[in-house]
Order: C-alpha cells, then sequence, then structure tokens
C-alpha cells in the first residue's frame, strides 16, 4: 500500500473522546455481530415523509419531522451515538462504540447491527450511493495506536480494512456520485478512489476534523467549531476550496449535514437546538428547531422518505 507522509495528528475536543471511552453498545444486536440480521425488516410508517435524525451525546437521538421539526419517536439508551449517517433507501446507521446500528426509516428497534474490526471504535461514517458500501472511520479506543477505514459491502458481513502506515487518526469520511470516498486522516484530505486498494494522495494538507460530504458538485468539509463549511474542488490529486459557507450562530463542535439546498446543523452554545441554513448561502439559520434545555447535540442527518 502507499505510503503517505502525514505526520502525526491527535484529535481533541469532547465529542471524539465521548465517542471513545463512552460507547458501551448495551443495545441489544440484532443477529450475529458482523453480519445482517436475517430479517432485515424495515419499518416505514406510510405516514413519514423525511426525517430529521438528531443523536444527542447522552444516548438520545430525535426523530424529527422534516423540514416541520415536530418530535415523531426518540430512540434511547445508554450508548453515545455522536455521528450519523443515512442512505438512499432512508436507513440510518449509528457508529456506536465497536458496533454500527442500522435503523430503517421511522424505526426504533435496530434491524441490523455490524462490527468493527478488532472492536475499534467507529466514529464517522457514509454510504456509496453507486453500491450501497457502508464506509466507516474507526480509531484504536485503547493505547490510541493507528486507526483505519472500513468497508462493509452493501452494509452487510466482515469489514475491509484500508489503512496506512504513516496515517494515525481517522475522522469523518464522504462519498461523492462516483463512489469515490474522501478521507479526513490527521487533519488532511485523502481519497480512496472506488475498486483502489490504496489513497491516492494529499488533496489538501490541512481541513476541519468535520463531516465529509458530496454537495452534489463539490466534496465539502466542514469544521464545526469555526462554523465554516468549506467546498472543495478536486483535479487529480489536488484540491482546492472554491467556496466557504458561514454558519452563524453559537456553535460547539460538531456534525452538520448537507440536504439539497439546505445546510442542517446543531446551534446554541449548548447544542441543544437545531439549525437549517440556506445552503451554500448560510449566514442566519432560516429554520431553529428547539429540542429543550436538556439535549446536547452532536450529530444529525436526514432520512429521505419512501415518496423519494
Amino acid at each position: 500500500m502507499k505510503s503517505l507522509d502525514f505526520g502525526r495528528y491527535v484529535l481533541g475536543g469532547f465529542a471524539f473522546a465521548a465517542m471513545l471511552t463512552g460507547c458501551g453498545g448495551t443495545q441489544p444486536p440484532i443477529g450475529v455481530p458482523g453480519t445482517m440480521s436475517q430479517s432485515r425488516i424495515r419499518e416505514v410508517p406510510s405516514s413519514y415523509g423525511d426525517l430529521l435524525y438528531a443523536a444527542d451525546i447522552s444516548g438520545v437521538i430525535y426523530v424529527l419531522s422534516y423540514p416541520e421539526g415536530q418530535l415523531v419517536e426518540k430512540i434511547e439508551g445508554e450508548p453515545l451515538p455522536g455521528t450519523l449517517c443515512s442512505d438512499t433507501n432512508g436507513d440510518v446507521f449509528v457508529p456506536d462504540g465497536s458496533e454500527l446500528l442500522e435503523y430503517a426509516h421511522g424505526g426504533t428497534e435496530p434491524i441490523a447491527t455490524l462490527q468493527t474490526e478488532n472492536g475499534y471504535g467507529a466514529y464517522g461514517c457514509s454510504v456509496d450511493p453507486t453500491t450501497g458500501n457502508l464506509a466507516v472511520t474507526a480509531n484504536h479506543t485503547g493505547s490510541r495506536g493507528p486507526g483505519n477505514v472500513e468497508i462493509f459491502e452493501d452494509a452487510r458481513g466482515a469489514p475491509t480494512i484500508y489503512s496506512d502506515s504513516s496515517a494515525f487518526t481517522y475522522y469523518f469520511c464522504g462519498y461523492d456520485d462516483n463512489g469515490d470516498l474522501f478521507v479526513v486522516i490527521n487533519g488532511g484530505l485523502v481519497e480512496l478512489p472506488q475498486g483502489s486498494s490504496a489513497f491516492t494522495g494529499v488533496l489538501l494538507t490541512k481541513v476541519g476534523a468535520g463531516e465529509v460530504q458530496w454537495d452534489g458538485k463539490y466534496i465539502t468539509n466542514d469544521n464545526g467549531s469555526s462554523k465554516v463549511i468549506d467546498r472543495i474542488a478536486v483535479s487529480g490529486s489536488e484540491g482546492k476550496i472554491v467556496g466557504k459557507t458561514i454558519l452563524r450562530g453559537p456553535r460547539r463542535p460538531s456534525q452538520s449535514w448537507i440536504y439539497g439546498n439546505t445546510a442542517i446543523a446543531p446551534l446554541g452554545k449548548l447544542s441543544n437546538n437545531v439549525g437549517l441554513f440556506n445552503y451554500p448561502a448560510g449566514r442566519k439559520p432560516y429554520k431553529t428547531i428547539q429540542l429543550g434545555s436538556e439535549a446536547r447535540i452532536f450529530g444529525v442527518t436526514v432520512s429521505v422518505g419512501p415518496s423519494r
């Protein structure tokens, strides 16, 4: 595998520490760890359209109507789900310690449980729109050794591992519309082209340790602590920031989610609200969803409704 000179980068901030040390995986797994549930039954209430999932670091996931923001369901437990991702079927994936729980659109019980290799702590995730493969960034939970990227074919079974000897911490990852995977490693952005077994190189040497997504034209990178989503044009092995979306309002380190012409992000000094922003214009939210003083939201995603 090609060796890339990333150097060492240690992740700070409350959210990642909580993900690595506090996730207990106490919700009962469905089926054998590392395999799909044999039933894989999807609970799709016909009355549900698009849904907004907002993950609280205390272990609560708020399921809200989108874009109205009305509470539909609550998923509660002791684990600390920090980040979320979803696929084109509306299924939502929740990294939870060494497990990844899959929920059907509107469902409150997991329909499948996947297991990371060697019990690594799952952090960010993304689903390839061309294949249905699920990519997960995972990091060592004990001695803070090197992490890796784990890809589950069709979001099932045991993962294929991708790593580099010079890489240390793996943050968020995101697929583009061609199935190429972009990963924040050691504070830099790299690419794992579809079908490749090696990262191609450093596209940008300094990016935020936040969400990576495809917005329909550009790869995006969110630096939650600085309230900026960068839009990145990629050409060959080079990346260039071509635009910035600024999300105004107090914001702790957190995950954003781009859905069409809207950027969604936790909002408020304690991240107890969720803001909907015009994308890519940004600035002030055009809608604020209040979740109560007890909420501490870190991750958000949109689950598309069956009509989509």
